[in-house]
């Protein structure tokens, strides 16, 4: 079950649609009875969406049309401002039917493009983003290529994180990752200690294991046969 606003927050929310609606039933349960409970849940909304979507937003301005108009901070946190300062904004996706991620994106495109017009420096530029903004998701490959790598790195650092977490409060003293692709690893954030190795090594590293004094944790990722 989805945490509701004031609990403690969930590593692996059932989805966040399922999560984002718990915190919009709040929203509109609470706006006139309970101002600051409606409060708190606008907060934690914003405060999700922003740590979950920055880096692959940034990742999709980097790889856009857009990408010489400003940094990819600038953009993201100008988009984050101008749109998730109201929650209607997610109200309005949940009616859509649209991924978050394909939402969010659109949004930022259009927020670049308004940027471009507004700044008007280079009548080139304009045309350009204009033309990206026309074009189908499908259309704009190296930006969408961006987003979902810099997704998934999230997503790792997600699991491996609470795995390590839940890992040494239950005393392990070393602990190591086995992959069939530790290059997908590259640019993770990994706890201190957290090392990562290809799976044809995991022989070697089970007899380096046995060696150490304590718990020692083997994480093995690989992709379900589901």
């Amino acid at each position: 079950m989805a945490p509701g606003p004031g609990n403690t927050t969930d590593h692996f929310p059932s989805t966040h649609v399922t999560w984002i609606a718990s915190h919009l039933s709040v929203l509109a349960a609470s706006r006139d009875t309970d101002p600051q409970s409606a409060a708190q849940a606008a907060r934690e909304l914003r405060t999700h969406i922003m740590v979950r979507y920055r880096e692959p937003l940034l990742a999709y301005a980097a790889a856009s049309s857009f990408r010489t108009l400003s940094t990819p901070e600038d953009l993201v946190h100008g988009f984050f401002a101008e749109r998730l300062h109201d929650v209607q904004y997610l109200r309005t996706w949940t009616g859509t039917g649209m991924k978050l991620r394909r939402w969010l994106c659109n949004g930022l495109l259009l927020h670049m493009f308004n940027e471009a017009k507004k700044r008007k420096r280079d009548a080139r530029a304009v045309d350009a983003a204009a033309e990206a903004l026309r074009q189908t998701p499908a259309e704009q490959p190296a930006a969408d290529r961006a987003f979902d790598r810099a997704w998934a790195r999230g997503v790792i650092e997600r699991a491996v994180a609470a795995t390590e977490q839940s890992m040494r409060a239950e005393g392990a003293v070393k602990i190591v990752v086995v992959t069939d692709e530790p290059e997908k690893y590259e640019g993770v954030s990994l706890a201190e200690g957290v090392t990562v190795h290809h799976r044809d090594a995991l022989d070697v590293i089970q007899r380096e294991l046995r060696e150490i004094k304590g718990c020692t944790v083997i994480i093995y990722d690989q992709t379900c046969a589901t």
